[in-house]
């Protein structure tokens, strides 16, 4: 029986300190500290109200960069909220019911930072101050601050404001960490979008964008998740953030963007952590090569599982990645870029309706190709599907110096996955043949890929200048 009780009590202990831990997060240690310093900044004024009236209060939408709201935004605003009510002190104009509502509402409303949007639940009621105020979290998620917290005396008209000195967490446990990345993980693309789009709306003197797909970071290949991305980012940077986009990207031999297009470029890597992604978006100007801003974003796994949309090559298309990796390791035993054909006058380009950058292709859709010579030359495609079959896609065309646009048009279908398009040019005269089988309408390339390069490049050492290559890395994929 003594045992028994014993054996209660402890789980009551600890059942009891799970609860409380549990409520004592990060976000209410920093709320509870922010209370105590308004209190103490507050004193003079509460002292002259005698105990007649408490100090009306509105606690706004806490925002990581001044614009950007999320979820860890709404999560102060509450707990905050929460704290002062407890204050004797004070009267919090709007209750955390009210508060849960108003956020979900306007989780990605960028008016959400103004008093205006609060005055249906404020019900012509007039407060006296309104705090506003940014948080911030350390990369590696150790730190957790409250900052440029600020009081509005409403209604005044020297419009005092009184600053709060900033709250800092350090050295947070493992549960404060996971409970704050928690708070910053979004539920599906489209939210996605928003809190992107409000992340990089406000850069000064930028006005046109080039939005590249973002890439897995363990093969560095784009997916199905990236053109899904692209796709909607692309629509909310236009009509949100007054952004020009441009979104088919095309980088000369020396993977710089052409003449074209503008310096900044908006692109990153996603990878995955735990049961989330996390995706780093990074803004850069590309000709100074300068990074203007970097985020992380997370986005839940469970909505590509739902959702049915790749995030990654799937298993029975590995192999494609393989086969790639195969290509590119003999290709680039020679590069295309190097002393030689930095110097050479003969210089060629291909792009896609799609560009040339981190290109998605989905099932059913057009693929044209353009060629820009610098001189008069012979051009030969070898295709390099998804099985990592060699195939002759066209052979011994000649074309004009400047730019040339294939007539053949082709189509995405499977086998779907990593694949490769090699294209090389020569001045001179025609390409050696190739051995072929055809199978089903296509040209199957017979031998090595080591064995076919060298045969593509027999004419190299006749005329160095005479010759040049590219290829460009895409991805295809199912609707």
């Amino acid at each position: 029986m003594l045992n028994k009780k014993i054996i209660l009590v402890l789980l009551s202990v600890i059942l009891f300190s799970g609860a409380f831990a549990q409520r004592n997060n990060v976000i209410e240690r920093a709320a509870s500290k922010l209370t105590t310093k308004i209190t103490t900044k507050l004193k003079k004024e509460l002292k002259s109200k005698k105990g007649k009236d408490k100090i009306k209060i509105v606690v706004m939408n806490f925002t990581k960069d001044g614009t950007n709201s999320r979820m860890t935004g709404c999560e102060i605003t509450k707990k905050l909220s929460h704290s002062l009510s407890k204050n004797k002190l004070f009267n919090v104009l709007i209750e955390n019911q009210s508060v849960n509502s108003l956020m979900a509402k306007g989780i990605s409303d960028p008016n959400i930072t103004n008093l205006d949007y609060y005055k249906d639940k404020l019900k012509g009621r007039t407060p006296d101050y309104n705090i506003s105020g940014k948080y911030e979290i350390s990369e590696d998620y150790k730190t957790f601050s409250l900052k440029n917290v600020v009081l509005h005396k409403h209604d005044d008209i020297n419009k005092t404001t009184i600053g709060i000195e900033n709250v800092k967490c350090s050295n947070l446990t493992p549960k404060d960490r996971f409970y704050l990345i928690d708070l910053e993980t979004v539920e599906n693309i489209p939210q996605l979008c928003d809190y992107m789009t409000l992340t990089f709306k406000k850069q000064t003197n930028i006005k046109n964008i080039n939005l590249s797909n973002f890439v897995y970071k363990e093969n560095g290949l784009p997916s199905e998740f990236s053109e899904e991305l692209s796709e909607k980012l692309a629509q909310k940077l236009r009509n949100v953030g007054d952004y020009k986009v441009t979104r088919s990207i095309i980088r000369n031999s020396f993977n710089k963007l052409t003449v074209d297009h503008a310096p900044h470029t908006l692109s990153g890597t996603y990878k995955k952590e735990g049961d989330r992604l996390k995706i780093n978006a990074i803004l850069k100007n590309e000709n100074r090569d300068e990074i203007l801003r970097t985020e992380d974003f997370y986005i839940h796994t469970k909505y590509f599982t739902d959702s049915q949309i790749n995030y990654y090559i799937p298993e029975n298309e590995v192999s494609s990645q393989k086969n790639s990796k195969k290509w590119n390791k003999e290709f680039d035993k020679e590069p295309v870029v190097d002393e030689e054909t930095v110097k050479n006058k003969f210089k060629i380009n291909i792009t896609t309706n799609k560009g040339n950058d981190n290109v998605v292709f989905r099932e059913g859709e057009v693929v044209e190709f353009t060629v820009t010579a610098s001189e008069p030359c012979y051009l030969r495609f070898i295709y390099i599907l998804a099985t990592g079959e060699p195939v002759l896609l066209i052979d011994n065309i000649k074309i004009k110096k400047g730019k040339y646009k294939i007539k053949d048009i082709f189509y995405c279908a499977e086998p779907f996955g990593a694949e490769i398009l090699y294209l090389s040019a020569q001045t001179d005269e025609k390409f050696d043949t190739l051995e072929v089988d055809k199978i089903n309408g296509y040209k199957f390339i017979k031998g090595r890929p080591a064995d076919i390069l060298k045969i593509n490049r027999s004419k190299r050492g006749l005329k160095k200048d005479g010759y040049a290559e590219r290829k460009i890395n895409f991805v295809t994929s199912k609707k």
